[in-house]
């Protein structure tokens, strides 16, 4: 980003007549930090957004029951069993941030549940994401199957 501080300190005045090198700091933690941050977050919604087909397509296609001529390991998990999987994940995540937040603070209920939530969601997209980026080299594509797959797909 060095060339930023160039193009920035080019165009933005300097009122209060600072060394150019405090000049150039403070146009670098007040302006250019920002900038590339936001072209981080910009990037990884465009990524979500652009994942969000595939996801979608891996969640129906795992949610429709399978005929019995599919073979055994390429049967996803029923829904009641990721919904148990899921309850129990999130009673341990529970369990630590109350162990790990409790002493800390007073009232940490709702900090708990979001720190929770967090992890959930976060975990889902994170997975999600790797997941659907090595299963659209497959063929044919399967996105949640690369999840528990430990091999090529």
């Amino acid at each position: 980003m060095g060339g930023g501080r160039a193009m920035l300190s080019s165009h933005t005045p300097n009122p209060a007549n600072l060394p150019a090198s405090v000049f150039a700091h403070d146009l670098w933690l007040h302006k250019i930090r920002f900038i590339g941050a936001g072209s981080i977050a910009v990037a990884s919604l465009w990524t979500l957004v652009e994942l969000l087909p595939p996801v979608i397509s891996g969640i129906r296609q795992s949610l429709t029951p399978s005929d019995s001529s599919t073979a055994t390991h390429e049967r996803d998990l029923s829904p009641l069993s990721m919904a148990g999987l899921l309850g129990l994940s999130a009673f341990g995540l529970w369990w630590f941030f109350r162990d790990f937040l409790g002493p800390v603070t007073t009232g940490a209920g709702a900090l708990v549940l979001a720190a929770v939530l967090f992890c959930i969601v976060f975990g889902f997209l994170m997975a999600a994401a790797a997941a659907t980026w090595r299963a659209l080299s497959a063929h044919p594509p399967r996105p949640f199957r690369a999840l528990s797959s430990s091999g090529p797909c």
